[in-house]
């Protein structure tokens, strides 16, 4: 995972070291585990003025092994409102002596807009460097002043699954009259914090690597940090206040969001002739919301605040593209004018549910969505997506708090909980053995929910992307030839159907005159986590999801059932299984299948519970039939 530290810029930061420093010197201990260690890390933050921010970030990372190469990326992102005054970096061989170093001048000079040119002014400085051999020390050394003083960098030491950190320091420093507001996320009282006058500094020690633990919390939920906010603000020019989430969001409206809104007279007369004779909202809404996803495409801003004020709604509509806050705007622009009301939403962007925090107002969120209120409740859009069903988030912004920017102030929401039975998996097949011991199948999948979220795409793929989507799918498969493949996608109900026909060669063995293969044929369940002498965080599950599988197979002449599986049924704090074979009254099998698993968080000593718990799930579907032959 690449660190983003936010100075109304982002820029990619790791650790600090001397010319000196060999391997040999670094504690054993912080080399246990670890792809990098952080040597030293020094942080220097002066807020002078409302519009006068200067920030020093001097790091040094000893990289172990090509694991770690990420974990320190020389990088810093600039525009018209923040100059780089100094930059270098300089890499060290394992004996400590250098071996090069790069300036200001040597940094490459690009662009932070992915392929558009939204917002021209926003850059990036960057190296890439390739190592020749492990380990290697890489320094990092960056000064810029800004004008935007909305974003202060956070005190984070840790980059990085399996990085180390020897010394890390904060000192930040700021006029009092802007009235500097921290949160220390630190539950082991790891972070030393000492006040001098108006300078608060932090500093941590000899912090060991920390294992991504399977079904294990997030790294930015475990590792200790603090993050800063400013009652008063500047940026871009306009200054705002975080003093609470109300005053902050009547900011937003009445600054970013105001005058960005305006759409062309041609598209206006369009949208009403779109809507004319729906009276429900949410039908005017369906409309809208196809209308933009047929007319504009996303784009991805790579950094910065560029896209914190939205290009206006009027661009959107001339280009037909935007990055997320640009189509946000737009889609809301177009639904004020078939007289549906929604909210700009911020929300924070990512697979684990990451909340706005309610109780510390900040500049937070790295994504906008679109609320639309349905009574006591909101209908959710995301609007960066050309194929996402209206109403359907997915698993990056669902089941998480957000702040509603509305004209009266910032208001917490949540966004919609997909429950173990909305997230579906139904198989329904037919599974043809011959002699030979190959098989014929036809399989028809429907998905919902998140479920859906994971496979709905595979519609859009190149056919032999689509036939790798399947052959990783039956993977315990071998020898699999895909010879048809439909789709439909019902994005009414959300709901998507795939029907697949496939044949495999080598599916069931033989030993004399007995045929064995397996009993689960479509659906089977292989994954046994990592097993940990001491774990150490809490064991999470995240979401619950639902499957049900019902296969009938056909079995080949000649043949009579020799062996058949008891049925299996297995409860547990984790979820539930089911599983059994029907012998039916032409010879023939049902095979039926369900597995819910319960969303939950458990105590870390539970973990071997539930590695046990799917270990049973995975020998169940690993059953054996035996056919013996007449």
């Amino acid at each position: 995972m690449k660190k983003l530290i936010f100075l109304a810029f982002v820029v990619f930061t790791g650790t600090v070291f001397s010319q000196t420093y060999t391997i040999a010197n670094v504690p054993q201990n912080l080399i246990e585990d670890a792809n990098s260690v952080m040597i030293n890390q020094q942080v220097t933050v002066h807020v002078n003025d409302v519009n006068e921010m200067e920030y020093s970030y001097h790091s040094v990372l000893m990289v172990l092994n090509k694991n770690g190469k990420n974990d320190l990326l020389p990088m810093v992102y600039y525009n018209s409102e923040t100059k780089v005054k100094n930059l270098e970096a300089i890499v060290y061989d394992e004996k400590g002596e250098e071996i090069e170093k790069f300036k200001k001048r040597d940094f490459l000079d690009i662009s932070a807009v992915d392929g558009e040119s939204l917002y021209t002014d926003d850059r990036l400085l960057l190296i890439n460097y390739t190592a020749t051999s492990y380990p290697y020390t890489l320094e990092f050394n960056v000064t810029v002043l800004t004008e935007d003083t909305a974003f202060l960098p956070p005190f984070d030491p840790i980059p990085n699954y399996n990085s180390s950190v020897l010394s890390s320091s904060y000192s930040i420093d700021v006029v009092p009259e802007l009235n500097l507001k921290y949160k220390i996320f630190d539950e082991e009282g790891r972070i030393n914090s000492t006040q001098n006058g108006t300078k608060s500094i932090f500093t941590i020690s000899n912090l060991k690597s920390i294992l991504d633990e399977n079904h294990g919390p997030t790294l930015s939920a475990t590792v200790p940090k603090v993050l800063f906010s400013l009652d008063r603000f500047n940026l871009k020019g306009i200054q705002g206040s975080t003093a609470n989430w109300q005053e902050f969001g009547i900011w937003m409206n009445n600054r970013l969001l105001n005058g960005v809104s305006e759409i062309p007279e041609a598209t206006k007369v369009k949208i009403r002739n779109l809507v004319s004779g729906e009276n429900s909202p949410m039908e005017r809404a369906k409309k809208v919301y196809q209308y933009m996803q047929d007319n504009t495409r996303y784009i991805s801003v790579q950094v910065g605040i560029g896209g914190w004020k939205p290009m206006p709604a009027k661009e959107v509509d001339r280009l037909g593209y935007g990055d997320c806050k640009a189509l946000t705007n737009y889609t809301k622009a177009l639904l004020s004018v078939a007289e549906v009301p929604s909210y700009y939403t911020l929300v924070n962007h990512n697979s684990s549910k990451v909340n706005i925090l309610s109780d510390f107002t900040s500049m937070q969120g790295n994504h906008v969505i679109l609320a639309i209120p349905d009574g006591e409740d909101y209908v959710w859009l995301e609007c960066t997506s050309q194929k996402k069903p209206f109403g359907f988030l997915g698993s990056n912004t669902d089941d998480r708090d957000v702040l509603l920017i509305t004209p009266e102030g910032g208001k917490i929401a949540h966004t919609h909980k997909y429950t173990y039975d909305e997230n579906t998996l139904k198989t329904q097949g037919k599974v043809i053995l011959n002699v030979e011991g190959d098989i014929s199948v036809n399989v028809k999948i429907e998905s919902g929910g998140i479920q859906y979220n994971d496979r709905y795409d595979v519609e859009f793929q190149k056919i032999e992307d689509q036939e790798a989507f399947y052959k990783y799918y039956w993977d315990y498969l071998d020898n699999i030839t895909i010879t048809s493949m439909k789709f439909q996608n019902d994005k009414e109900q959300v709901k998507f159907m795939e029907d697949v026909a496939f044949e495999a060669r080598s599916f069931a063995s033989f030993a004399g005159d007995k045929m064995i293969f397996n009993l689960n044929v479509l659906n089977r369940s292989t994954f046994i986590p990592r097993r940990y002498a001491n774990r150490n965080f809490p064991l999470q599950l995240s979401r619950g999801y639902l499957d049900e599988d019902e296969v009938k197979l056909l079995l080949p002449e000649g043949y009579e059932i020799s062996y058949i599986p008891e049925p299996v049924a297995i409860n547990s704090p984790f979820g539930e299984y089911t599983a059994s074979t029907e012998i039916l009254p032409d010879g023939n099998l049902m095979y039926r299948r369900k597995v819910i698993r319960y969303e939950g968080a458990f105590p870390k000593e539970r973990y071997s519970e539930f590695r046990s718990y799917l270990k049973q799930i995975a020998k169940s579907d690993d059953q054996k039939i035996i056919l013996l032959k007449k």
